[in-house]
């Protein structure tokens, strides 16, 4: 009895890191991320002029700045037909914030950088306004 259920653990593993490394693989082939999503990158890069690329793996990018009072990252993040965008934001006197977005995998990169300004906009007000 015990074996089916080992048998049916192992291969959902094995479908799984196989399903992941053929994205890792599809990802490299556009370029990696920082090409594939290179309008959403150079985006995030001009942000601020600390601005740099914090990790970049195969299938992940963060983009950031930090300094002893607050940091702000974006993650980007390729899954299966998707990629997903959190923002993070950590600060001493505004506390931490997040939002993700998740849009098609080849979606244009201006329209998801108008959703991201726009909802970051309206987040941040409404903390602002909270704040004072």
């Amino acid at each position: 009895m015990w074996w089916i259920i080992i048998a049916i653990i192992v291969f959902i593993a094995f479908n799984f890191f196989s399903d992941s490394n053929k994205q890792s693989n599809a990802v490299a082939k556009q370029g990696g991320m920082r090409k594939k999503y290179s309008t959403l990158v150079d985006y995030f890069l001009a942000g601020n002029q600390n601005c740099r690329i914090v990790q970049e793996e195969s299938t992940f990018i963060r983009v950031g700045a930090a300094n002893p009072a607050a940091s702000t990252y974006f993650d980007i993040a390729q899954t299966f037909g998707n990629v997903t965008i959190q923002w993070i934001s950590k600060s001493i006197p505004l506390g931490n914030h997040n939002l993700e977005w998740t849009f098609n995998e080849f979606e244009d990169q201006n329209k998801m950088i108008q959703k991201i300004e726009h909802d970051v906009e309206v987040y941040m007000s409404k903390v602002l306004t909270n704040f004072q």
